[in-house]
């Protein structure tokens, strides 16, 4: 059928994108259609290596159980917390302690129910952090936050 061409086509470029991550497939919308339907989407997925989850955003459906596979799926990759990983550079050091603080506080945020907008904030601080050891955050704005924080040349 269409529809499974469709997904096919989305997949193989999803997947080629992936790498070796986990793939999520999010169907939205699910008040707008029958469980019937949904169900017949749902096995269009069947033939490929990913979790299917339906929601719908509007309503709230199924956010939690979203947010529970976000979760396990971040903690069950392929860097699990036994494997030894070894940070020589103290500039990288610092941003990933600094990122992994904000997580903390977003965890945090969610487990008392902050609203999103709140959460946002830290969110962003720690994709900012992330950005410095990527290279996302330019070198304007290292030297502003370096001259920022120390008093150089007087």
């Amino acid at each position: 059928s269409s529809n499974a061409d469709q997904i096919d086509n989305v997949a193989d470029k999803a997947i080629a994108k992936n790498g070796e991550g986990s793939l999520i497939v999010v169907l939205n919308k699910t008040d707008k259609v029958s469980k019937q339907r949904y169900e017949e989407i749902e096995r269009l997925f069947d033939a490929l290596d990913v979790e299917v989850i339906g929601i719908s955003a509007k309503l709230g459906t199924n956010t939690a159980a979203l947010q529970d596979l976000l979760v396990k799926t971040a903690t069950n990759n392929r860097y699990s917390q036994d494997s030894e990983t070894i940070v020589n550079n103290v500039r990288h050091y610092e941003a990933l302690t600094k990122a992994q603080q904000a997580v903390g506080r977003v965890i945090d945020g969610l487990d008392v129910g902050i609203s999103g907008d709140l959460l946002s904030q830290d969110i962003r601080e720690c994709m900012y952090h992330l950005g410095e050891i990527t290279g996302e955050i330019s070198t304007d704005e290292m030297l502003g936050n370096i001259f920022g924080k120390f008093c150089i040349g007087k």
